[in-house]
This record gives structure tokens, sequence and C-alpha cells, in this order.
């Protein structure tokens, strides 16, 4: 006999699961406890809700959609901007759901890999400003991907780019510095 988990993961919304069941990219805030908590609760609240007319491009057939699974969360946050905390949790929910998506297992092991080359690269552990450069990186990295997966060719997203990420740091030293430098208040001599 099977009988329920000890430990039942909170699920994302579902326009998180068609973005992925679709290969196209989603911030990880959905997989986060804030994100796959507000699905919840859009979804205990829309228990009668609208439907949305989807497909229709490409010879596809049209359809209809919940449309709580059709629209973004507008609490949703970039993943440029996610704690690190947030993000190491989130990828664990996300991962999980890529095979629940239909994803083949030869890209989910890539996946799987990429996000821990992220996690437990060397800049992962010089604070704040080290893991905000991995969270850039994987977020652009996984866009470029998904969009390569849209047309039907995708690259080895496990292998890190060293010269992508060395781009992306030396970018936001130079934001950072254009924030921090002011202009010095002029000197008035005293006679």
């Amino acid at each position: 006999d099977i009988i329920v988990a000890s430990n039942l993961q909170p699920r994302p919304s579902g326009f998180a699961i068609t973005k992925l069941e679709n290969f196209e990219y989603i911030d990880l805030w959905y997989f986060t406890r804030a994100g796959c908590m507000e699905a919840a609760a859009q979804a205990r609240a829309t228990d009668n809700e609208g439907l949305s007319l989807t497909g229709g491009q490409n010879n596809e057939r049209l359809g209809l959609r919940s449309t709580s699974t059709a629209t973004a969360s507008k609490n949703a946050i970039q993943d440029e901007a996610l704690p690190w905390n947030e993000f190491t949790q989130a990828r664990y929910a996300y991962l999980d759901y890529l095979p629940k998506a239909g994803w083949p297992r030869e890209l989910y092991t890539d996946m799987a890999a990429f996000f821990i080359h992220v996690e437990t690269h060397p800049l992962a552990r010089t604070g704040d400003m080290g893991q905000k450069v991995l969270l850039e990186y994987q977020a652009r990295t996984r866009r470029d991907w998904h969009d390569h997966a849209r047309r039907g060719t995708v690259f080895n997203i496990s292998e890190l780019n060293e010269d992508l990420i060395k781009i992306i740091k030396d970018d936001q030293q130079a934001r950072n510095n254009e924030r921090v430098s002011l202009p010095l208040p002029k000197r008035h001599n005293i006679s």
C-alpha cells in the first residue's frame, strides 16, 4: 500500500507549470514558498473562475484554459533579485517539476547539473556580491537556453561559461561604482 508522503511540497501556479510544459523560461520565484502560497490562495479564491482562449498559432488547436493559469503574478520577483537562500530552495521545487512537465531525462539532468555548478561556484562563497553575479548569470543563461529550446536547439547548460560570469561580474562592479561615485562637495577657502 502507498501512503501519503510525510512532506507535501506546495504547488506552483498553473501559469508556472504551463511555462515548464512549453519549455519556456519562468522565474524561480514561482517555485519559492511565497510563490506557491500565492498560487494556493489564488486557487482557493478562483473556484468559479473564468476561462481564456489559448493556442491558434502555428496550426495549434484552440483551447480553453482557466484564467488563473494564463496570467503571471504581479508579485513575481525576477531571479536576479531573489535572495540567495530563496534561489537555492526554489531550484529544488523547480527541478522536481521538470519531469512532471514532461521534460526528457537528459535535459532534466543537464539542468540539475547546471544548478549544482552555479551553487558550488567559488563566487557563491564570496558573499552577497558573488551570489548576485551568479543569480544574474543563471537567469541570463536559462533565458537563452529556453529561447534555444523553443527553436529546437539547446546547448549544454550544465557547462558554466566563466567568460560570461566575468563579464557579468565586471558589469555589476561598474554599476556599483557608478552608484557610489557621488560628486564631492566644493571646498570653500576661509581666509
